[in-house]
């Protein structure tokens, strides 16, 4: 399926996996990069492993750690002893700004980085935003080789 809940930092990833009678699973899981490569077990740099599975196993998984506003792909793989199975593989992207853990259509702007970032992204000047702490600017911001100096 496609992934759940994606932020700046996290994706929610689920997968049902049925063996219509064939042998049990050992193991199955998640792989996932940020180029397309290394999507199969033996080279995966990035994996994440479930032993306890089932005939018919439904895996939910948040992949955390991942960075902000970049594209990844993931599949799933699933594994028993007649051999080894994937699934089709999907691409998402992670937001460029942190969301509201509540809402996550609310983008949060927690510094001064993450105000910089927004003025450089109008596709995102329609969206719902708020402020999480004062910033704090100084013309040094504005002025060459500062933050906000164009």
């Amino acid at each position: 399926r496609s992934p759940g809940l994606i932020t700046d930092v996290t994706a929610d990833m689920g997968v049902e996996i049925v063996t219509d009678g064939f042998d049990a699973l050992t193991e199955a899981g998640f792989i996932w990069s940020d180029d397309g490569t290394q999507l199969n077990k033996a080279d995966a740099a990035n994996i994440e492993t479930f032993t306890e599975v089932a005939d018919t196993v439904r895996i939910d998984h948040t992949i955390t750690g991942l960075e902000r506003n970049k594209v990844y792909y993931v599949r799933a793989y699933a594994e028993n002893k007649q051999g080894l199975a994937y699934s089709d593989t999907l691409m998402f992207s992670t937001k460029p700004f942190a969301v509201d853990p509540n809402d996550p259509t609310l983008y949060l702007i927690q510094n001064k980085e993450d105000l910089h970032r927004l003025t450089n992204m109008s596709d995102y000047w329609d969206e719902d935003f708020q402020q999480t702490a004062d910033i704090a600017l100084t013309s040094a911001d504005f002025e060459d080789g500062g933050l906000f100096y164009n």
